[in-house]
């Protein structure tokens, strides 16, 4: 088991805390690791609550203020539907 020093300003220290830190360390010290944003997954959660808000009553206008998009990447997101699961592969 390789130690990593960790401290106070640590990245991994200031987004996960200590203790999730330190297993981390001691699991992977030494390794590096890509830990993926979520990117997909957080479009995913907007684009689910925005035909959601649509079917509502919301309109394309209001959408596309409240999420900061144009109308017409509104329309296209409320057309995909539930496509956008097969496109990204993730089942949620």
């Amino acid at each position: 088991m390789l130690r990593v020093n960790l401290s106070d300003s640590h990245p991994l220290v200031q987004t996960v805390g200590w203790e999730a830190a330190r297993n981390i360390a001691d699991e992977f010290g030494g390794e590096r690791l890509e830990i993926p944003k979520g990117d997909g997954y957080w479009r995913h959660v907007r684009n689910q609550r925005m035909r959601r808000e649509r079917a509502q009553g919301a309109t394309r206008a209001e959408l596309a203020a409240r999420y900061h998009l144009t109308e017409r990447q509104v329309t296209n997101i409320l057309r995909e539907g539930n496509s956008a699961r097969t496109q990204t592969g993730f089942d949620w």
